[in-house]
């Protein structure tokens, strides 16, 4: 589909060039808008500024200009909207919770893909594998994937940080005997949902939050699986999202599934056993329960 599209825009943009004369806009500013709509080709740009809103290139192929608005702008050149185009798309596209009893091809899951984790328990090892989709145009550049965790019900704002190694916060990495961080990715059978044609082998994290980098290109997935821990200090009950950023960097990441997860209410207190006493004595007395 998107090559297709390419292909369209090309043939759009040959038929501008044969059968189109010159098209002349106008420049026209007031004290609230402005529309500057050149020459298709100029690449002279608007040196005025308005307090509310500007239009550049209405008429033109040009996208930038050197001024700016008080309030708004809007580039509509087709160079603008083509490099929109040609941008990468990381998109977060698919989670799911797994087991810590197997390797990386063999671990199991406890539960479906995209669907949050109720009842999680804490102090223990469980695993998130996280797919992303270059959903874009462009081939990109090495993403080196970090994992952040935020607690909200709202995940898109929520304030998102980076899993330590250590267990002061609510969540940790964890060592597992079953993975060797850094350790490659691979297309697990069963395990997440393809979102584009060819694999790009990422990382398993279990003693670091954050991958090597890894290209993903504009016909790639990649997958990639953390070791995780809620720790002691993690909300009983609480709701946690979960998103990979480009070492804290979300430029163009785009997340239709946030990993999530809801804490176990905690602990029940248990039923008091029978006392035993012991060492009765005029002086002391011990008591222990069973």
């Amino acid at each position: 589909m998107k090559y297709a599209k390419v292909i369209v825009v090309a043939a759009a943009l040959s038929l501008l060039g044969l059968w189109l004369p010159d098209v002349h806009g106008f420049e026209a500013t007031s004290t609230s808008f402005e529309v500057h709509a050149g020459l298709v080709g100029t690449l002279a740009s608007s040196t005025v500024s308005s307090t509310s809103f500007k239009l550049t290139s209405a008429g033109g192929q040009i996208a930038t200009t050197t001024m700016t608005s008080a309030s708004r702008q809007l580039f509509s050149g087709i160079l603008h909207w083509l490099y929109a185009l040609f941008t990468p798309s990381y998109e977060q596209i698919h989670y799911r919770w797994r087991n810590d009893n197997g390797t990386e091809s063999t671990a199991t899951f406890p539960i479906l893909e995209d669907v949050q984790y109720n009842s999680f328990p804490k102090d223990t090892i469980l695993r998130l594998r996280l797919e992303v989709s270059n959903e874009g145009w462009t081939r990109g550049s090495g993403q080196q994937f970090r994992i952040e965790y935020a607690e909200t019900t709202n995940c898109s704002a929520g304030s998102y940080t980076a899993v330590p190694t250590g267990s002061a916060l609510h969540w940790r990495m964890a060592t597992s005997t079953y993975l060797t961080d850094g350790e490659a990715t691979t297309n697990v059978a069963g395990g997440l949902t393809d979102m584009n044609a060819a694999f790009a082998a990422s990382q398993v994290k279990t003693t670091g939050n954050m991958t090597s980098a890894t290209t993903v290109t504009s016909e790639n997935f990649t997958e990639v699986e953390y070791a995780l821990v809620a720790t002691s200090n993690a909300t009983d009950s609480g709701t946690y999202c979960f998103r990979l950023t480009n070492n804290g960097s979300t430029a163009n990441f785009v997340y239709s599934q946030y990993a999530k997860a809801v804490l176990s209410a905690g602990s029940t207190p248990g039923t008091p056993g029978i006392p035993s006493y012991s060492n009765v004595s005029t002086s002391t007395l011990t008591v222990s329960w069973t």
